[in-house]
């Protein structure tokens, strides 16, 4: 799972795997070094890096992926994959990558999707006030169930 995820580390697979490795390597201090180091470098605050820092702890990050994917591999007698295989060998589809970029385009746009609902309602309660307002009698019933 976690080769198949490593290009999108916002997918919720490529999480689900990082989380397993504790579990599915524990006692291999190889590996679980190497998961540790990626975590810290992963979780390193970027929004107080200028673009140039930003740019190296991304290329860092992704070494420290590969290291960790290449560790795994090594337990497990996997031939061929090393950090560097890692770096030049990958494969994600056109029609992947513009589902992704398109589902960070609409998480960006919700909080200014909600401000503007805000607004269009604060706008109308001071048009229309309690003219708006939904009569007590006409206030859906409750369903409590059967």
């Amino acid at each position: 799972m976690l080769m198949n995820t490593r290009l999108i580390p916002a997918n919720p697979d490529y999480q689900t795997a990082i989380a397993m490795i504790p579990l599915e390597f524990r006692g291999n201090d190889k590996v679980l070094l190497a998961h540790k180091t990626y975590l810290a470098t992963v979780n390193s605050k970027v929004d107080e890096m200028d673009a140039t820092e930003v740019a190296k702890h991304n290329e860092i990050t992704t070494l420290h992926q590969n290291q960790l994917i290449a560790a795994m591999a090594q337990t497990l007698d996997i031939l061929g994959v090393t950090p560097d295989t890692l770096k030049s060998d990958g494969y994600v589809s056109r029609g992947f990558v513009n589902r992704e970029e398109m589902l960070i385009q609409a998480m960006k746009a919700w909080p200014r999707i909600a401000e503007a609902i805000e607004q269009s309602n604060s706008i109308s309660l001071a048009l229309w006030g309690d003219k708006l307002r939904v009569p007590a009698q006409d206030q859906p019933v409750p369903d409590n169930g059967p």
